[in-house]
């Protein structure tokens, strides 16, 4: 932690900073929040007996528009060096680990940052890991309204001076632990209730709430006292510096140099824009292109309504001297009225219905400008499900033009996970532990592998895959490739010359086998044997820990040679556990003769009889 009068000094700088990116962003918030309102169908003050009702015409935009964005790419890290080629692929698998669907959430999150970029202009993440109590990686979603950046910081955040993220709350106890020299500070300067703290800066975020019909201001109360902090990031004097402070007190609870938190010394938050603007932060969203669309097409629908409702309901005019009472004019069931006519008058001059002209264009009107901001953004009829194309080749000619419509958006989008794949390999240097293990396909196939410290040092080139386009791409390449490999082996003459093994892995590989599953298709020896492999794993898993494995009765020649290739890997680096293991080895090989010699016998030969009983002890490779 730094000197407590630089770390005053900081927080003074902070606050108005907060105070300079809150005020710069408030305009901007106001019509974001007007794409909320009509993405939640928020209704608005109308006019006594006139129609207001709300149309799903942004939300289903906004959804359009998302499932054109492409899902989260396949991130890899390509070797410089050809020895840090194993490195790359332990990386790659820790991040497929730490971002699946049971432990990251990544996918999830990922979606939830798009509606709020399609809303805003902009998805925005922060990525960390942590090691105490014990490692753990960190992928959130920062909310538009708790981010605050420079002004003229640009496109980039790493190249702004100062950002950070508001709204974090954090009750009484948490504080007191993580905080413990400047907890009873901020304790002592702020009220003790449990509710949070209704600040300006605060206040923005009811608008998603009230818009549901929920009241999320008097209905705060959670037990116990919450504190409202802010984590801010700020360049003074050359340096980056990181600082966790309240914001209605000004009172800061921990200042650290930047490198100190995140050794990297990188910002930990990582963007991507929907339209970019290389001078502006906080540029256009989809949802402001549709939202005057949106509103005069809601406005048309509720004016057709309008005319509906009068000509059903419509005013009329009567005559005074033929009907005296005119509330007999109204609808009753076999209703009777009286009327006085004088001689030569019709019954048809006694009531004259106001007529309301038929509004037909305005229908046509809707379907223009559907159609106009479809041609605008790529969300046309056709990619919502609802084209009127009779060719197949039509659609699909008019789906590719929306695909490449979204393609920049695409390329920021990618860049974005770019950084969040630099910012995540200096977190592992940081915070993983020595002797993970992890899931790699080898050339044995699906191996665990243990990350040792040096794989973390190289730097690898982030390589992102994925994509419509890149599909489509991939898919004319893999056409090519196709033809070519069934005009060789077609040849009777070339076919000779081909790689039996490499021929079935590369037409398993074309019709989208994984390569977990080629490997398991082309291994016959050890096919069928996972859960005694699987035994075999658990046993160097505690020799590696220290504890003295379990003998097992139930094996087989695959499961002595798994412990055999593990214990050879193992003989250099560490070999204590290379004897220990071999050690283990012996033992187990009276039991594999013995159950060897009891399935020979349980199975007798249709041609010599019963099966004699092995007399070699079974070929295992050293």
């Amino acid at each position: 932690m730094v000197a407590q009068e630089l770390a005053d000094k900081l927080a003074g700088i902070a606050i108005k900073q907060i105070e300079t990116a809150a005020h710069f962003k408030e305009a901007r918030l106001q019509d974001i929040q007007k794409n909320e309102d009509l993405y939640l169908g928020r209704r608005r003050p109308s006019i006594k007996g006139r129609f207001n009702v709300p149309l799903p015409i942004m939300e289903g935009f906004i959804e359009t528009w998302m499932s054109k964005i492409d899902d989260a790419p396949v991130v890899t890290r390509k070797h410089i060096k050809e020895e840090d080629y194993s490195a790359s692929k332990k990386i790659d698998a820790q991040w497929e680990f730490d971002k699946s669907q049971t432990r990251g959430r990544w996918d999830q999150k990922d979606r939830w940052a798009k509606k709020l970029a399609g809303l805003s202009g902009r998805g925005i993440f922060k990525i960390f890991a942590e090691s105490d109590p014990k490692y753990a990686s960190h992928l959130e979603v920062v909310d538009y309204y708790d981010f605050l950046c420079e002004p003229q910081g640009g496109a980039y955040l790493e190249d702004h001076l100062f950002l950070g993220q508001m709204n974090i709350f954090r009750t009484k106890s948490a504080i007191k632990e993580r905080y413990a020299e400047r907890a009873e500070l901020l304790i002592a300067k702020s009220s003790d209730e449990g509710h949070k703290r209704n600040e300006e800066l605060f206040k923005n975020k009811y608008n998603r709430m009230k818009a549901l019909g929920l009241d999320p201001k008097t209905q705060d109360y959670v037990g116990e006292s919450l504190y409202n902090l802010t984590e801010w990031f700020l360049n003074y004097e050359g340096k980056r510096y990181y600082i966790v402070l309240e914001y209605a007190t000004g009172t800061w609870l921990r200042a650290e140099e930047l490198k100190d938190v995140f050794e990297s010394g990188l910002w930990p938050f990582a963007s991507w824009a929907t339209e970019e603007d290389p001078f502006n932060f906080w540029n256009r969203a989809p949802a402001d292109i549709m939202r005057p669309v949106a509103l005069a097409q809601q406005m048309v629908f509720n004016q057709l309504l309008d005319a509906n409702a009068r000509r059903i309901y419509g005013q009329r005019l009567y005559n005074t001297k033929v009907i005296s009472d005119p509330s007999q004019l109204e609808f009753r069931p076999e209703g009777l009225i009286g009327a006085t006519l004088q001689p030569g008058q019709s019954l048809r001059d006694a009531v004259l219905t106001m007529e309301t002209p038929e509004i037909s264009s305005s229908i046509n009107l809707i379907e223009f400008l559907k159609s106009f901001v479809g041609r605008e953004t790529g969300v046309t009829p056709s990619s919502q499900g609802f084209g009127e194309e009779e060719r197949v080749g039509i659609l699909e000619s008019n789906l590719r033009q929306v695909d490449d419509r979204i393609a920049l958006v695409r390329k920021s989008y990618f860049q974005c996970w770019a950084d969040l794949a630099l910012r995540y390999d200096w977190s592992l240097w940081e915070h993983l532990p020595e002797n993970t293990m992890v899931k790699i396909i080898g050339e044995e196939g699906a191996e665990w592998e243990e990350i040792k410290r040096r794989d973390l040092e190289p730097e690898f080139d982030i390589v992102l895959v994925g994509g419509n386009q890149e599909e489509l791409e991939n898919e004319a390449e893999s056409q090519k490739k196709q033809a070519i490999l069934d005009r060789v082996l077609a040849n009777p003459l070339l076919i000779s010359k081909l790689n039996p093994s490499w021929v079935v892995e590369e037409s398993f590989r074309r019709v989208g086998y994984t390569e977990e599953q080629i490997r398991n298709a082309m291994d016959i020896e050890n096919y069928g044997n996972q859960r005694l492999l699987s035994k075999a794993a658990r046993v160097v898993t505690d020799i590696l820990g220290g504890k003295e494995p379990e003998i097992e009765y139930e094996v087989n020649q695959a499961f002595v040679q798994k412990l055999i290739n593990s214990a050879k890997k193992l003989r250099t680096r560490k070999p204590e556990v290379f004897d220990k293991i071999m050690v283990y080895v012996e033992k187990e090989m009276d039991i594999l003769e013995e159950n060897l010699a009891l399935e020979a016998a349980s199975a007798p030969s249709p041609l010599s009889g019963p099966a004699e009983l092995p007399a070699e002890t079974p070929s295992i490779a050293i």
